[in-house]
């Protein structure tokens, strides 16, 4: 497997997933094993031995290639994540299937955006310091106010208004 990335906004980035035939057709024989344990073909029992191309044809070309493009992705997004070192904030989005043989996919993540910080404006910044001038009462009683709003005692047996205790 092979990915090729590419920035193209300031919080987008296109990876090209490029694989064998090989990977896609595996992907694709899993993904007809898996309908084939799940759809029902008159004369055949469900999760019976069922031929590809009855499976095939019950469930449709388009559903099959969308499930395995489905499948391979949800296998190899983890890896292409570590091996690229991306944090994405969405999960990311198929844009193309170029083809299939090789496997040519492109997605799109999307990334927190960079931020640059100007050092000469950030020391620019300054800020009023506030003296507050707190009386040891002062604190005690807040804390005491605190208490009684957050604390409410149901003795056992006791129901309230609900029926409960």
């Amino acid at each position: 497997m092979k990915t090729i990335q590419k920035k193209l906004a300031n919080s987008i980035i296109e990876i090209t997933i490029e694989d064998t035939p090989k990977a896609y057709e595996q992907a694709r024989k899993e993904t007809i094993t898996n309908f084939g344990k799940k759809v029902q073909v008159k004369g055949f029992r469900k999760g019976a031995n069922i031929p590809e191309a009855l499976i095939i044809k019950e469930v449709g070309e388009p559903q099959i290639v969308d499930t395995t493009i489905d499948s391979y992705i949800r296998s190899i997004y983890p890896k292409i994540l570590s091996e690229t070192k991306i944090s994405p904030i969405a999960p990311g989005q198929v844009t193309k299937i170029v083809s299939l043989n090789p496997l040519v996919i492109v997605l799109e993540i999307e990334v927190l955006p960079e931020v640059t910080l100007d050092m000469k404006e950030i020391k620019r910044i300054s800020l009023k310091k506030t003296e507050v001038n707190l009386e040891k009462g002062e604190i005690d009683q807040a804390i005491k106010e605190i208490e009684k709003r957050f604390t409410h005692f149901h003795s056992a047996g006791e129901t309230n208004e609900d029926g409960f205790s």
